[in-house]
Protein backbone atom coordinates (compact mmCIF):
# COMPACT_ATOMS: atom_id res chain seq x y z
CA UNK A 1 0.00 0.00 0.00
CA UNK A 2 1.48 3.08 -1.26
CA UNK A 3 2.20 5.93 1.62
CA UNK A 4 0.63 9.36 1.76
CA UNK A 5 1.86 12.04 -0.59
CA UNK A 6 4.46 13.85 0.96
CA UNK A 7 5.25 17.70 0.49
CA UNK A 8 8.10 18.71 -2.02
CA UNK A 9 11.08 20.87 -1.21
CA UNK A 10 9.45 23.85 -2.85
CA UNK A 11 6.01 23.38 -1.03
CA UNK A 12 7.92 23.34 2.18
CA UNK A 13 9.77 26.62 1.23
CA UNK A 14 6.15 27.91 0.83
CA UNK A 15 5.14 27.33 4.23
CA UNK A 16 6.10 30.63 5.70
CA UNK A 17 4.20 33.00 3.18
CA UNK A 18 1.82 30.40 2.99
CA UNK A 19 0.38 29.49 6.87
CA UNK A 20 2.28 32.16 8.74
CA UNK A 21 0.00 33.79 11.62
CA UNK A 22 1.74 36.87 11.57
CA UNK A 23 0.12 40.48 12.66
CA UNK A 24 -3.19 37.87 12.95
CA UNK A 25 -3.57 39.29 16.16
CA UNK A 26 -1.64 42.31 16.05
CA UNK A 27 1.90 43.10 15.48
CA UNK A 28 2.75 43.18 19.16
CA UNK A 29 1.21 40.41 20.01
CA UNK A 30 3.12 37.29 21.82
CA UNK A 31 0.75 34.89 22.42
CA UNK A 32 0.13 33.35 19.56
CA UNK A 33 -2.24 30.46 19.19
CA UNK A 34 -3.61 30.59 22.80
CA UNK A 35 -5.28 34.07 21.51
CA UNK A 36 -7.63 30.84 19.84
CA UNK A 37 -8.51 29.92 23.53
CA UNK A 38 -11.90 32.62 23.82
CA UNK A 39 -13.90 32.96 26.84
CA UNK A 40 -16.50 30.48 25.32
CA UNK A 41 -13.94 28.01 24.38
CA UNK A 42 -12.60 27.71 27.98
CA UNK A 43 -16.24 27.35 29.57
CA UNK A 44 -17.12 25.03 27.06
CA UNK A 45 -14.35 22.59 28.16
CA UNK A 46 -15.73 23.08 31.73
CA UNK A 47 -18.71 21.60 30.47
CA UNK A 48 -17.10 18.68 29.32
CA UNK A 49 -15.75 17.94 32.73
CA UNK A 50 -17.85 15.03 34.37
CA UNK A 51 -16.13 12.92 36.88
CA UNK A 52 -13.41 16.28 38.26
CA UNK A 53 -10.90 13.51 38.47
CA UNK A 54 -7.37 14.94 37.57
CA UNK A 55 -4.70 13.29 35.41
CA UNK A 56 -0.68 14.53 35.24
CA UNK A 57 0.23 14.55 31.90
CA UNK A 58 4.13 15.02 32.98
CA UNK A 59 6.76 12.61 33.54
CA UNK A 60 8.80 11.55 36.82
CA UNK A 61 12.50 13.14 36.67
CA UNK A 62 14.82 9.87 36.86
CA UNK A 63 18.67 9.66 36.54
CA UNK A 64 19.17 9.66 33.07
CA UNK A 65 22.14 8.03 30.85
CA UNK A 66 21.72 10.89 28.15
CA UNK A 67 22.31 13.74 30.08
CA UNK A 68 18.81 14.90 31.04
CA UNK A 69 19.39 16.44 33.93
CA UNK A 70 22.94 16.54 36.61
CA UNK A 71 23.94 16.83 39.96
CA UNK A 72 25.92 19.16 41.48
CA UNK A 73 28.48 19.02 44.72
CA UNK A 74 30.02 22.38 45.02
CA UNK A 75 33.72 22.93 46.59
CA UNK A 76 32.94 23.50 50.25
CA UNK A 77 33.29 26.48 52.05
CA UNK A 78 34.40 27.43 55.07
CA UNK A 79 32.70 30.02 56.98
CA UNK A 80 34.66 31.26 60.00
CA UNK A 81 34.19 27.74 62.33
CA UNK A 82 31.45 26.43 60.39
CA UNK A 83 32.11 24.35 57.22
CA UNK A 84 29.34 24.29 54.50
CA UNK A 85 28.67 22.47 51.33
CA UNK A 86 25.85 23.31 48.59
CA UNK A 87 24.53 21.28 45.79
CA UNK A 88 22.18 22.43 43.08
CA UNK A 89 20.34 20.10 40.06
CA UNK A 90 20.30 21.53 36.40
CA UNK A 91 17.63 20.41 34.01
CA UNK A 92 17.89 20.14 30.27
CA UNK A 93 14.07 21.29 29.80
CA UNK A 94 14.36 21.13 26.41
CA UNK A 95 14.96 17.44 25.10
CA UNK A 96 13.30 14.17 25.74
CA UNK A 97 12.75 13.88 29.22
CA UNK A 98 11.66 17.43 31.17
CA UNK A 99 8.17 18.13 30.65
CA UNK A 100 8.29 21.75 29.53
CA UNK A 101 6.16 24.45 27.56
CA UNK A 102 8.24 26.46 24.74
CA UNK A 103 8.08 29.98 24.61
CA UNK A 104 7.67 31.36 21.31
CA UNK A 105 11.20 32.39 21.40
CA UNK A 106 12.55 29.10 21.64
CA UNK A 107 12.67 29.30 17.56
CA UNK A 108 13.38 32.14 15.09
CA UNK A 109 13.23 31.99 11.35
CA UNK A 110 15.31 33.34 9.08
CA UNK A 111 16.67 35.91 11.89
CA UNK A 112 13.79 36.68 13.29
CA UNK A 113 10.86 35.48 15.55
CA UNK A 114 6.90 35.41 15.96
CA UNK A 115 5.59 38.31 14.33
CA UNK A 116 9.15 39.52 13.26
CA UNK A 117 10.89 40.87 16.06
CA UNK A 118 14.94 39.87 15.56
CA UNK A 119 16.42 36.72 17.17
CA UNK A 120 19.40 38.34 18.13
CA UNK A 121 18.53 41.77 19.99
CA UNK A 122 15.91 39.98 21.53
CA UNK A 123 17.63 37.67 23.50
CA UNK A 124 20.83 37.81 26.08
CA UNK A 125 22.21 35.93 29.03
CA UNK A 126 19.14 38.11 31.24
CA UNK A 127 16.51 36.38 29.31
CA UNK A 128 14.80 37.59 26.19
CA UNK A 129 12.55 40.49 25.63
CA UNK A 130 10.17 39.33 23.32
CA UNK A 131 7.71 36.12 23.55
CA UNK A 132 9.11 34.86 26.77
CA UNK A 133 6.78 32.65 28.64
CA UNK A 134 5.57 34.91 30.80
CA UNK A 135 2.76 35.43 28.71
CA UNK A 136 1.51 32.00 29.43
CA UNK A 137 1.89 31.89 33.14
CA UNK A 138 -1.38 32.18 33.78
CA UNK A 139 -2.08 28.71 32.02
CA UNK A 140 -3.73 27.13 29.44
CA UNK A 141 -7.41 26.20 29.91
CA UNK A 142 -9.24 24.22 27.02
CA UNK A 143 -10.32 21.31 25.07
CA UNK A 144 -7.70 18.46 25.29
CA UNK A 145 -8.22 16.02 22.09
CA UNK A 146 -5.99 12.79 22.41
CA UNK A 147 -4.89 11.09 18.67
CA UNK A 148 -3.63 7.69 19.34
CA UNK A 149 -1.57 7.18 16.49
CA UNK A 150 0.64 4.73 18.18
CA UNK A 151 -2.71 2.64 19.04
CA UNK A 152 -2.81 2.42 15.43
CA UNK A 153 0.38 1.12 14.52
CA UNK A 154 1.47 -2.97 15.05
CA UNK A 155 4.67 -2.33 16.60
CA UNK A 156 2.54 0.05 19.34
CA UNK A 157 5.05 2.94 18.59
CA UNK A 158 5.92 5.17 15.55
CA UNK A 159 8.86 3.61 14.20
CA UNK A 160 12.20 5.61 12.52
CA UNK A 161 11.39 6.10 8.56
CA UNK A 162 7.76 5.79 9.29
CA UNK A 163 6.79 9.32 10.52
CA UNK A 164 3.06 10.57 11.54
CA UNK A 165 1.64 12.46 8.67
CA UNK A 166 -1.82 14.69 8.29
CA UNK A 167 -2.90 11.77 6.83
CA UNK A 168 -2.68 9.64 9.79
CA UNK A 169 -3.59 12.53 12.39
CA UNK A 170 -6.97 12.66 10.65
CA UNK A 171 -7.55 8.62 10.55
CA UNK A 172 -6.61 8.69 14.07
CA UNK A 173 -9.49 11.44 14.73
CA UNK A 174 -11.87 9.21 12.49
CA UNK A 175 -10.93 5.83 14.10
CA UNK A 176 -11.79 7.27 18.20
CA UNK A 177 -14.99 9.14 16.57
CA UNK A 178 -13.55 12.88 17.49
CA UNK A 179 -13.36 16.48 15.69
CA UNK A 180 -11.42 18.88 16.27
CA UNK A 181 -11.81 22.59 16.91
CA UNK A 182 -9.95 25.70 16.65
CA UNK A 183 -8.60 26.43 19.90
CA UNK A 184 -8.27 22.54 20.84
CA UNK A 185 -5.10 21.09 22.58
CA UNK A 186 -4.36 18.31 20.51
CA UNK A 187 -2.58 15.36 22.51
CA UNK A 188 -0.25 13.48 19.88
CA UNK A 189 0.53 9.84 21.97
CA UNK A 190 3.16 8.12 19.10
CA UNK A 191 4.47 5.12 21.61
CA UNK A 192 7.79 7.00 23.12
CA UNK A 193 8.09 5.07 25.98
CA UNK A 194 7.85 1.33 24.09
CA UNK A 195 9.72 2.61 21.65
CA UNK A 196 12.49 3.47 24.12
CA UNK A 197 12.08 -0.25 25.51
CA UNK A 198 12.21 -1.96 22.13
CA UNK A 199 15.51 0.11 21.05
CA UNK A 200 18.06 0.41 23.92
CA UNK A 201 20.60 1.73 21.86
CA UNK A 202 18.30 4.59 20.75
CA UNK A 203 20.37 7.91 21.80
CA UNK A 204 18.66 11.75 21.23
CA UNK A 205 19.77 14.00 18.90
CA UNK A 206 22.22 11.04 17.95
CA UNK A 207 20.43 8.29 16.84
CA UNK A 208 17.63 9.03 13.52
CA UNK A 209 14.63 10.25 15.06
CA UNK A 210 11.06 9.03 15.06
CA UNK A 211 8.32 11.45 15.32
CA UNK A 212 5.77 13.95 13.24
CA UNK A 213 6.54 14.87 9.47
CA UNK A 214 7.22 18.40 8.75
CA UNK A 215 4.00 18.75 6.73
CA UNK A 216 1.69 18.74 10.16
CA UNK A 217 2.62 22.15 9.77
CA UNK A 218 -0.29 22.54 7.54
CA UNK A 219 -2.52 20.69 9.49
CA UNK A 220 -1.67 22.61 12.42
CA UNK A 221 -2.55 25.45 10.58
CA UNK A 222 -5.66 23.90 8.96
CA UNK A 223 -7.07 23.02 12.20
CA UNK A 224 -6.05 26.06 13.70
CA UNK A 225 -4.89 24.56 17.15
CA UNK A 226 -4.07 26.66 19.82
CA UNK A 227 -1.25 24.01 21.15
CA UNK A 228 0.37 21.05 20.28
CA UNK A 229 1.28 18.51 23.34
CA UNK A 230 3.22 15.02 22.42
CA UNK A 231 5.76 12.20 23.42
CA UNK A 232 7.63 12.45 20.32
CA UNK A 233 8.74 15.17 18.71
CA UNK A 234 9.64 16.14 14.97
CA UNK A 235 10.87 13.27 12.48
CA UNK A 236 14.73 13.50 12.15
CA UNK A 237 16.30 13.69 9.86
CA UNK A 238 14.21 16.52 8.66
CA UNK A 239 14.51 15.50 4.89
CA UNK A 240 13.80 19.27 3.70
CA UNK A 241 17.29 21.40 3.21
CA UNK A 242 16.66 24.66 5.43
CA UNK A 243 13.99 23.03 7.49
CA UNK A 244 16.21 21.77 10.52
CA UNK A 245 13.99 22.27 13.48
CA UNK A 246 10.92 20.29 11.44
CA UNK A 247 7.99 20.63 12.83
CA UNK A 248 9.33 22.90 15.64
CA UNK A 249 9.02 25.69 13.37
CA UNK A 250 5.29 26.05 14.52
CA UNK A 251 6.60 28.33 16.89
CA UNK A 252 8.03 31.34 14.52
CA UNK A 253 5.31 30.17 11.47
CA UNK A 254 2.25 30.19 13.65
CA UNK A 255 3.29 30.83 17.15
CA UNK A 256 1.60 28.16 18.41
CA UNK A 257 2.76 26.62 21.67
CA UNK A 258 4.66 23.25 21.94
CA UNK A 259 4.42 21.30 25.14
CA UNK A 260 7.08 18.39 24.99
CA UNK A 261 7.36 15.14 26.74
CA UNK A 262 4.08 14.42 27.94
CA UNK A 263 2.50 10.57 29.09
CA UNK A 264 -0.41 8.83 27.16
CA UNK A 265 -2.90 10.41 29.48
CA UNK A 266 -5.11 12.36 28.18
CA UNK A 267 -8.91 14.69 29.69
CA UNK A 268 -11.43 16.35 28.26
CA UNK A 269 -10.08 19.24 29.62
CA UNK A 270 -6.44 19.72 29.86
CA UNK A 271 -4.36 22.65 31.43
CA UNK A 272 -1.15 23.76 31.57
CA UNK A 273 0.90 26.21 32.96
CA UNK A 274 4.52 26.65 33.26
CA UNK A 275 6.56 27.40 36.73
CA UNK A 276 6.41 30.72 37.86
CA UNK A 277 10.49 30.00 39.04
CA UNK A 278 11.54 28.95 35.51
CA UNK A 279 11.53 29.55 31.62
CA UNK A 280 11.42 27.39 28.93
CA UNK A 281 13.05 29.77 26.38
CA UNK A 282 16.22 28.97 25.17
CA UNK A 283 19.16 28.02 26.91
CA UNK A 284 21.06 30.92 27.65
CA UNK A 285 24.62 31.67 25.40
CA UNK A 286 27.91 32.51 26.83
CA UNK A 287 29.15 36.46 27.65
CA UNK A 288 31.88 36.91 25.04
CA UNK A 289 34.59 37.27 26.08
CA UNK A 290 34.01 34.10 28.31
CA UNK A 291 34.66 34.06 32.22
CA UNK A 292 37.39 32.73 33.52
CA UNK A 293 36.55 29.40 34.64
CA UNK A 294 37.64 26.17 36.28
CA UNK A 295 35.55 23.03 36.54
CA UNK A 296 36.58 19.29 37.25
CA UNK A 297 33.97 16.39 35.88
CA UNK A 298 34.29 12.98 35.64
CA UNK A 299 36.56 11.67 32.65
CA UNK A 300 34.61 8.63 32.20
CA UNK A 301 31.50 10.69 31.27
CA UNK A 302 32.60 12.93 28.81
CA UNK A 303 30.71 14.36 27.13
CA UNK A 304 29.27 16.20 29.66
CA UNK A 305 27.26 19.15 29.57
CA UNK A 306 28.98 22.11 31.68
CA UNK A 307 27.41 24.45 33.83
CA UNK A 308 30.21 26.64 35.20
CA UNK A 309 30.38 29.70 37.36
CA UNK A 310 33.34 32.70 37.39
CA UNK A 311 35.69 32.39 40.06
CA UNK A 312 34.31 29.14 41.30
CA UNK A 313 34.96 24.91 40.83
CA UNK A 314 32.69 22.75 40.70
CA UNK A 315 33.06 18.93 41.28
CA UNK A 316 30.43 16.79 39.22
CA UNK A 317 29.10 13.91 40.36
CA UNK A 318 26.48 11.87 38.37
CA UNK A 319 22.66 12.00 39.45
CA UNK A 320 23.01 8.61 40.44
CA UNK A 321 25.70 8.37 43.17
CA UNK A 322 26.58 10.84 46.08
CA UNK A 323 30.25 9.70 45.71
CA UNK A 324 32.95 11.69 44.00
CA UNK A 325 34.11 10.34 41.11
CA UNK A 326 38.27 9.83 41.45
CA UNK A 327 38.86 9.71 38.09
CA UNK A 328 39.16 13.48 36.97
CA UNK A 329 40.19 16.12 34.31
CA UNK A 330 40.54 19.59 35.23
CA UNK A 331 39.10 22.58 33.13
CA UNK A 332 41.62 25.32 32.57
CA UNK A 333 40.19 27.43 29.73
CA UNK A 334 36.82 27.79 27.77
CA UNK A 335 37.14 29.35 24.41
CA UNK A 336 34.52 30.91 22.23
CA UNK A 337 33.90 31.61 18.42
CA UNK A 338 32.66 34.94 17.72
CA UNK A 339 31.09 33.45 15.24
CA UNK A 340 28.71 31.31 17.53
CA UNK A 341 29.72 32.33 21.08
CA UNK A 342 28.10 29.12 22.54
CA UNK A 343 30.49 26.89 20.59
CA UNK A 344 33.27 26.11 23.01
CA UNK A 345 36.13 24.52 22.99
CA UNK A 346 37.46 22.88 26.34
CA UNK A 347 41.35 22.27 27.33
CA UNK A 348 42.33 19.86 29.25
CA UNK A 349 45.21 18.70 31.37
CA UNK A 350 45.48 15.74 33.67
CA UNK A 351 45.38 15.97 37.15
CA UNK A 352 46.29 13.68 40.33
CA UNK A 353 43.10 11.61 40.91
CA UNK A 354 42.54 11.33 45.16
CA UNK A 355 39.92 9.98 47.29
CA UNK A 356 38.58 13.19 48.74
CA UNK A 357 39.11 16.21 46.91
CA UNK A 358 40.90 18.72 48.70
CA UNK A 359 40.01 22.77 47.40
CA UNK A 360 42.38 25.22 48.45
CA UNK A 361 40.71 28.42 50.34
CA UNK A 362 41.41 30.43 46.43
CA UNK A 363 38.79 27.96 45.12
CA UNK A 364 36.31 27.64 47.64
CA UNK A 365 32.72 28.96 46.98
CA UNK A 366 31.12 31.64 47.90
CA UNK A 367 26.96 32.46 48.27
Amino acid sequence: MPGPKLPTQADVESYFKRLNNWGRWGHDDQRGTVNLITDARRAAARALVKSGRTVSLSREIVAQPHLQFMYHVTCPSKRERADVVLDRFDLVYHGFWITHVDALCHVGWDGELYNGRSFVDSLSAAGATWCPIDPLLDGILTRGVLLDVAAGRKEGYVTVGNPVTPKELDETAARFGVRIEPGDVVVVRSGDEKFRRDNPDWIPRVSPHPGLHVSCLEWFREKDIAAISWDMMDERPIGYAGFGMGVHLAIPFLGLAVRSAPSAFSSATTTSAPSRASSSAVARPMPWPPPVTMATLPASSLPWSLTVRKYTTWYLTPPWTAAPTRDRRVVTRASTSRRSPTACTWRWRRRPTRSTPTPRSSRATTA
